[in-house]
């Protein structure tokens, strides 16, 4: 038993009061003082031990946020560098973890967090925006646009020195400084056309007979978007300006069908080339049934071959659909006859 106001030590237990002080003793003072040093020191023990414990792990949790940060941007800035763009929910969740990120640095700066959460929203806009800076100016090289390219790719298999040469004129096109993705296509288009051309003269009827349902669908389109446009297709005079808005008038499912057309028909010639024989008197018999057709329509075949001023848009679009239609209701083989001989 202790003394509660000296701390002597009195031996006996039957004492009521203190032998150095005089203090009247109580009963319960021994065990206090052992009660609180035996609770006091493991308190100060675990308190502390709680503090390194939370300080490690927030150190932690800030490496673990850098590690993901610095991953996340260098999933995105590397394929922006080949041209990919990024899809929205990886966007969404770059803008997340970087407000995360400047959240928890301005807590561990004794800053308000929500103005780091702000801060890293910024920071993670103007990063998205640097990215889709970088791949869309990788889009406009013409590497790119031949390498990500299905029907320039089937060129190169079809004829490789073709295809050197549009890879060579539009490198020198690119390097001008007003160079643009549309003059680098409005002067692929007329090398594509005449690779399609030559391979039409080889390849096989059913990719004859695809690639012209395909150009129908497109046709339609143009025409239900501007018959001087439709017109322009039909008559193989479509400048710069009007190609812009006829691949505006297709839909992606139009385009990928006649991308998919296209490659099937220069494939096929690079396959197994043929000559087909060029039968005017057959022609001539197909032709005419055509013309029946049209001119119940109050069209004609003129409309579409004939280069008369008199002859509206709207008749040349009209007939040149017409014809089209009609050559595909034909029987085999003369279906795949007509159209080529209508294509060539």
């Amino acid at each position: 038993m202790f003394c509660s106001k000296c701390g002597v030590r009195v031996a006996s237990t039957e004492a009521s009061f203190c032998s150095n002080c005089g203090q009247k003793l109580e009963r319960t003072s021994e065990l206090a003082p052992r009660l609180e040093v035996k609770s006091s020191a493991p308190t100060g023990q675990r308190s502390s031990r709680l503090w390194s414990v939370s300080k490690n792990f927030k150190i932690f949790l800030f490496v673990l946020l850098c590690i993901a940060l610095i991953g996340m941007y260098a999933a995105m800035l590397l394929p922006a560098l080949v041209g990919e763009k990024l899809r929205t929910q990886e966007a969404m969740g770059i803008v997340f973890w970087t407000s995360l990120f400047f959240y928890v640095l301005f807590r561990r700066f004794g800053k308000k967090g929500w103005m780091g959460a702000i801060a890293g929203f910024g920071v993670g806009f103007l990063v998205l925006v640097a990215a889709d800076v970088v791949a869309r100016t990788k889009q406009n090289e013409p590497a790119y646009i031949l390498s990500h390219n299905p029907e320039y790719l089937a060129i190169q298999k079809y004829d490789s020195d073709e295809f050197h040469r549009i890879k060579t004129e539009l490198e020198a096109l690119s390097s001008e400084p007003n160079a643009t993705k549309q003059l680098v296509l409005a002067k692929l288009t007329p090398m594509l056309m005449a690779v399609v051309q030559k391979a039409l003269t080889q390849t096989t009827d059913e990719a004859i007979v695809q690639f012209a349902r395909s150009k129908l669908t497109s046709l339609e389109e143009v025409a239900n978007g501007s018959v001087d446009d439709c017109a322009a297709v039909i008559s193989g005079k479509v400048n710069p300006d009007s190609l812009s808005r006829i691949v505006a008038y297709s839909t992606q499912q139009s385009r990928k069908a006649n991308s998919e057309a296209m490659v099937r028909l220069i494939e096929g010639a690079a396959g197994k080339p043929r000559q087909p024989s060029s039968d005017e008197a057959r022609y001539g018999r197909l032709i005419a049934q055509v013309e029946a057709k049209l001119k119940t329509r109050g069209l004609s075949t003129e409309h579409v071959f004939s280069d008369a001023s008199d002859i509206t848009p709207k008749e040349r679009c009209a007939a040149g659909l017409q014809i089209f239609r009609e050559a595909l209701n034909l029987s085999e083989p003369d279906r795949a006859f007509m159209l080529r001989m209508l294509m060539m």
